[in-house]
């Protein structure tokens, strides 16, 4: 199942596409309503479902976050005790934190019930006009202009 976004279109997409050529599997996707989708995300009433998100700021933890048991986005019924504990320490933690992100991430991602599966990553490029300097821009998709300046 999909919302009807655009983008979550696009991504159900490619993965039924690949799903076919590579699995040799035919996938029937529904498209729901974002209220719809919401609803049946929150209840657990799915086998599959796409999701696309976008980081709040540049940090390893708003990544590492997002299967967090009990965490706004973990519309799943994956739950790690050890993974939250890292979790915990990661924030607490002043210096060893790389290493205590880095047996996070592996405790995500060598489970034996494995909770997600990164499909793509996407940025914008943007073009601004001769003059135009200290437009931010974020990989994320967003801008911002408290630097924007043009040149006299």
């Amino acid at each position: 199942r999909c919302s009807e976004s655009p983008l979550n279109g696009r991504v159900t997409a490619l993965c039924r596409q690949n799903w076919l050529e590579v699995l040799g599997l035919t996938v029937t996707v529904e498209e729901m309503s974002e209220t719809d989708y919401e609803t049946m995300l929150r209840s657990n009433t799915f086998d599959v479902a796409c999701l696309t998100w976008l980081p709040d700021y540049d940090d390893p933890l708003t990544y590492l976050r997002i299967m967090e048991r009990g965490g706004s986005h973990n519309f799943s019924a994956w739950g790690d005790v050890r993974y939250n504990d890292l979790l915990r320490s990661c924030e607490e933690a002043s210096h060893n934190r790389s290493a205590l992100l880095r047996q996070t991430e592996a405790a995500l991602f060598q489970t034996e019930r494995f909770a997600i599966c990164p499909v793509f990553w996407y940025g914008e490029s943007y073009y601004a006009a001769e003059g135009i300097r200290g437009v931010g821009h974020s990989a994320y998709g967003g801008y911002w202009f408290g630097n924007t300046l043009k040149e006299k």
